[in-house]
């Protein structure tokens, strides 16, 4: 039987890392190599005799996939069930490859996709999701469910293994809330795989144990730790997140707001933010307000606070943070149509054509986040542009950024900086329908 392949490489790649595991029956190609927490998961859950799983915030999808596979690599099948996350990675023809319907060119040929065991993947961030699902399409598997929700919900079959892996900049608390969700969703006498990276760990044992009550070191290697945990009781805590609630001192008021772990600076008002706000001033007249990478609403609701608005729209990936923001907007914003969405790359204005988003702002104002490759900041710009009424302005705030100064020229044709607490904002008018780097004919 040949090996089962796996790839992450982007199409565009030349260069590309193989790695060979589990005696040469899995074959992964990466751009840099595969991971350290990858490995130990795939090697670990290799053997497990789980009839589902489920990937609790990983890096990516290929654990996942492998276990999937691995389990059901013999059978080749069109999907019945493509990755449903916002929508299915394929479609199925309506004809087979060798017949035409009348009037029509010939359907080309449906992809030949593997089938295996059912896997969901888990995270409270949209655009984590739509990676797993696109990694989960290019390596033709219709097995995966990608979910995206605030808190783990319960399923209709309980998984009973769960994969998840601790990297170095992941968030203590929020690991403590979700090891506690994931022993409630846990199939009784499930399991769990936790891969850390520290050969020295001690933190994320101790959790484990106090949450579930017994811990195997299933395996040990010189670039990390695999723990192995059973559900075998009630959960030690309950599963329900921890909201907490902060005090934000603006304008001489004092605002108690929602947050949680999870999100961008989840603890207060960040500088960034307060930056923007203390420098905002709105066109004349200003009914609506869109913000764009909203985290737990305070840039945007703050805003609003100064403004007399017939609409506000509020939009981020983080299903956290879009939760923690409906709830601070119906705190505050009572008069104008509210709206707080869950969108990975602001699809509602820039691909789905509805006409009432076009040009329906009179302000758009965003503090992006800032290790995303500056792809995130780049859709941002076409979102507001398209998103703003002639005359309307946008404003951005960021450290020093001469790429996103240059993108703001491009699109708006006019750029203004102003400088406050260390921070750069970038503010522009919007002049003309199409964007100027376009109007220009550049």
């Amino acid at each position: 039987m040949p090996p089962i392949e796996l790839s992450l490489v982007p199409a565009h790649f030349d260069y590309f890392k193989t790695d060979r595991l589990l005696n040469g029956d899995l074959v992964i190609k990466t751009p840099h190599g595969l991971s350290p927490l990858n490995r130990l998961l795939i090697e670990g859950a290799a053997d497990s005799k789980a009839k589902n799983a489920l990937g609790l915030m990983l890096p990516d999808a290929l654990p996942l996939l492998a276990f999937s596979l691995l389990h059901a690599p013999a059978v080749t099948t069109l999907p019945e069930h493509p990755v449903e996350v916002v929508q299915p990675v394929a479609e199925i023809p309506t004809a087979l490859p060798d017949e035409t319907t009348e009037g029509a060119e010939p359907v080309a040929p449906p992809e030949v996709f593997l089938s295996g065991c059912p896997a969901t993947y888990y995270h409270h961030d949209l655009f984590h999701v739509e990676m797993a699902r696109e990694t989960a399409r290019k390596n033709h598997c219709n097995t995966l469910l990608g979910l995206c929700a605030a808190d783990l919900p319960e399923q209709t079959d309980a998984p009973e293994l769960i994969l998840f892996a601790f990297g170095n900049n992941t968030e203590t608390a929020l690991v403590c809330e979700v090891l506690r969700q994931a022993h409630a969703r846990l199939a009784p006498g499930g399991k769990l795989l936790a891969a850390v990276q520290k050969t020295n760990d001690t933190w994320l044992r101790n959790q484990l144990e106090k949450t579930f009550g017994n811990l195997t070191l299933a395996r040990k290697e010189k670039f990390g730790l695999l723990y192995s945990v059973k559900k075998k009781n009630a959960p030690v805590n309950a599963a329900e997140r921890f909201c907490r609630e902060i005090e934000i001192n603006f304008g001489g008021e004092s605002l108690p707001f929602e947050s949680s772990y999870g999100i961008f600076s989840n603890a207060g008002l960040d500088n960034g933010s307060r930056a923007l706000l203390e420098v905002l001033e709105p066109p004349t007249p200003c009914e609506s307000l869109l913000d764009l990478g909203c985290g737990w609403g305070a840039l945007g609701v703050l805003a609003s606070k100064s403004l007399t608005l017939k609409r506000l729209t509020m939009i981020d990936a983080n299903a956290r943070a879009v939760d923690m923001a409906q709830r601070n907007a119906k705190r505050y914003v009572s008069g104008p149509d509210v709206q707080v969405r869950l969108e990975c790359d602001a699809e509602s204005i820039l691909y789905e054509g509805a006409p009432e988003e076009v040009g329906a702002y009179d302000l758009v104002i965003s503090n992006p986040p800032y290790a995303t490759e500056f792809r995130v900041i780049e859709m941002f710009l076409r979102a507001a542009h398209r998103a703003l009424r002639l005359g309307g302005t946008v404003w951005f705030v960021t450290k020093t950024n001469p790429l996103l100064e240059q993108r703001m020229k491009d699109q708006f044709g006019n750029l203004n900086i102003l400088s406050r607490r260390g921070y750069s904002i970038f503010t522009a008018k919007k002049t003309t329908h199409k964007p100027k780097i376009h109007a220009e004919g550049r």
